[in-house]
């Protein structure tokens, strides 16, 4: 069973963890990170998802996944690129939050 920890819009903990699969409530977050690995001639890393997936089977994408209850982005960052590409290169260019749905005047469902 997978947990996350839930935030407000804001970022805010909740206190609170969720089970992966569950709806999530109206005003609870959770966050996900995204990597992207560039070579030094600018090229950057894909992944091909694997066909058994039952979600976009057999496409490219880059990786990224939900930060588990109790990691940090940078600990889910290094998790998720061990675990899709077998890299546990911590080595860091630069990291950046990105604005949730709400910051940016949008609304999540």
């Amino acid at each position: 069973m997978e947990l996350w920890d839930l935030y407000d819009k804001d970022r805010k903990p909740l206190g609170k963890t969720h089970v992966r699969g569950v709806p999530l409530k109206k005003g609870e977050y959770h966050l996900v990170v995204f990597v992207w690995v560039f070579n030094s001639t600018g090229q950057v890393l894909m992944t091909k998802r694997a066909p058994e997936k039952q979600s976009y089977p057999n496409l490219w994408e880059h990786t990224g996944g939900s930060v588990l209850s109790g990691e940090t982005s940078r600990q889910a960052i290094v998790r998720e690129l061990f675990e899709e590409t077998a890299s546990a290169s911590a080595r860091w260019c630069s990291t950046a939050p990105m604005p949730s749905p709400a910051r940016r005047g949008t609304s999540a469902s």
